[in-house]
């Protein structure tokens, strides 16, 4: 009796134990069904994201196409396109498109300096070595932004008399802004920028002025032409948020009295995008776009401003050619004469309009070309 007694306890504390295991099987269990419904609402989930992204996602562009559109063919088009990212290979292309170098856009570990001479820039007086730090298209954009900004205040606070020039300027700034012994660094690495995005008209200009190609005052009048436009526009509107299309044809015509009439047609069907149901604008939206930058009506300004500039730039060095023929000497005699042959051609600016702005322009244009 005695020893069935003990089985029997035996087999009753074995049974308690295989109850507690299975509950707590069970309870495992009810957590791992409840994890597996869970994972199954995710996959549904993702696979309907999948699904929606396979439908609507843009694919990736066939690169090697560029190819025969670039200039150098497929062999130059690979040296260039090695090795970047489809937002890198968008600047190659727009390089290539608005006539820049696209060699300018390899990414190089180090930039040689120019040494320390007189017609060196301040800012870019250094000797040897300067590591790149492969400065991006926004970042050079608002450091371009920031010293522009400085400059024109530093220009309305001495109110006419004359300030530092601007290779002067960006030397004071950046020491003041990244320490003394930062400026060759930050100044060559800005510059660099500046070239591999030079095909946008804005980042070229700055670069030509700060490296003494082009004469600062052209940004300050192009700046100028801008601000009376808005100021003329904002005048028309007397006080109203917006102004009909066929209204602000007529004071661009008034203001720019020199454009052509396919000029004017560019602008006009530009026009078209800004407008309301009602075939009214607001004037704001002409110079600045949602997002604070450069709007597309600015920008189409600038394109045609350059594309004026070029036209007769490349005029007058045909006239000059055809004066000189096969002298190896150029006279401001000469190219005086040939700017004058050109303008009274067209009589569409007088001599003194026509040297403001880009003379300089010309005159480097023309020693590249003779040397």
């Amino acid at each position: 009796f005695e020893r069935l007694t003990k089985e029997y306890d035996d087999y009753k504390d074995s049974v308690a134990f295989m109850e507690q295991d299975n509950k707590r099987l069970i309870k495992e269990h009810e957590a791992l069904q409840h994890v597996h419904e869970q994972v199954v609402g995710q996959r549904n989930e993702y696979y309907l994201q999948l699904e929606q992204l396979k439908r609507s996602a843009t694919p990736r562009p066939k690169w090697n196409k560029c190819a025969n559109y670039v200039q150098g063919g497929v062999e130059r088009w690979k040296d260039v396109s090695e090795g970047r990212s489809s937002d890198q290979l968008v600047d190659v292309l727009l390089a290539d498109i608005s006539g820049a170098d696209i060699d300018s856009l390899a990414i190089k570990e180090h930039i040689e300096g120019m040494g320390n001479g007189a017609d060196v820039p301040r800012f870019l007086r250094h000797e040897g070595e300067i590591r790149n730090r492969n400065m991006g298209q926004k970042d050079v954009i608002n450091l371009m932004k920031d010293i522009w900004k400085q400059r024109s205040e530093l220009v309305k606070k001495r109110q006419g008399m004359q300030v530092e020039n601007m290779g002067e300027f960006i030397y004071n700034y950046l020491a003041t802004r990244f320490g003394a012994e930062n400026i060759a660094d930050y100044g060559y690495n800005m510059i660099d920028a500046a070239n591999r995005f030079s095909f946008n008209s804005s980042i070229r200009m700055f670069r030509d002025i700060v490296t003494n190609q082009i004469d600062e005052e052209i940004y300050h009048e192009r700046i100028k032409q801008h601000e009376e436009l808005q100021a003329i526009l904002e005048t028309l509107s007397a006080g109203e948020d917006t102004l009909h299309k066929d209204d602000v044809m007529d004071a661009l015509k008034q203001h720019f009295t020199m454009k052509s009439e396919i000029e004017l047609n560019q602008i006009s069907r530009l026009l078209y995008s800004y407008l309301n149901d009602n075939d009214q604008l607001s004037p704001q939206q002409l110079f600045v776009d949602e997002s604070g930058k450069q709007s597309r009506f600015i920008q189409l300004l600038i394109q045609q401003e350059d594309s004026a500039k070029k036209i007769y730039i490349d005029e007058i060095h045909q006239q000059l050619m055809a004066q000189i023929g096969d002298a190896e000497e150029v006279t401001v005699g000469d190219i005086k004469s040939a700017m004058l042959s050109v303008i009274l051609i067209y009589r569409r600016m007088t001599l003194i309009d026509f040297c403001r702005g880009f003379m300089a322009l010309l005159l480097v244009r023309l020693v590249r070309i003779l040397v």
